[in-house]
């Protein structure tokens, strides 16, 4: 359980799961960094889906989150923003049999599995992405190298970019 979430995140991420439910999906934002070894804070949830991003926000609007603008919904209740993402079709098999974790009494949360999580963040490449990467690594996070450069291929990533956060990672470990 975490008891480092409040309240309305664990409240959203309930509320999420049971609009979700039977429909895959995983957290792939900084609650899945969360969950997957780095304790990094975040004002939303994101949401990875690997059907049309249309069908779950159908259900998030039928299960009264109210839509902010495109693919982003507020919990009307606990004002925590959600974010859904359609993701690469290489991520299917890892969205289908996610990681998962326990948030909190009976709440339990699919978490992209390590190895697509870190490769969706170096695809992505923004700043805060990056330093995911980082943080994870320096955190013990050790996802299998072949499995993240697979990944990165598929979505047409050289291996270079996550080479290059491992290095980063192995530098400022020694630092501290």
């Amino acid at each position: 359980m975490s008891d480092t979430l409040g309240a309305e995140f664990l409240e959203t991420l309930r509320r999420v799961e049971e609009a979700l439910q039977g429909l895959d999906h995983a957290l792939i934002g900084g609650q899945a960094v969360f969950f997957s070894g780095y304790p990094r804070f975040t004002e939303d949830v994101d949401i990875g889906v690997v059907v049309p991003v249309r069908e779950a926000a159908a259900r998030l609007a039928r299960a009264g989150f109210r839509p902010v603008q495109g693919a982003r919904f507020i919990h009307p209740t606990t004002k925590v923003e959600v974010d859904l993402v359609k993701l690469p079709r290489c991520t299917i098999p890892y969205v289908k049999r996610p990681a998962r974790v326990t948030a909190g009494p009976a709440l339990e949360l699919p978490v992209l599995a390590l190895p697509a999580l870190v490769a969706l963040k170096v695809k992505v490449g923004r700043l805060k992405d990056e330093a995911d990467v980082v943080e994870l690594l320096k955190h013990g996070a050790v996802p299998d190298r072949d499995e993240v450069v697979r990944l990165l291929r598929s979505m047409g990533e050289p291996a270079e970019g996550y080479d290059r956060l491992v290095r980063r990672a192995e530098e400022e470990g020694r630092a501290t």
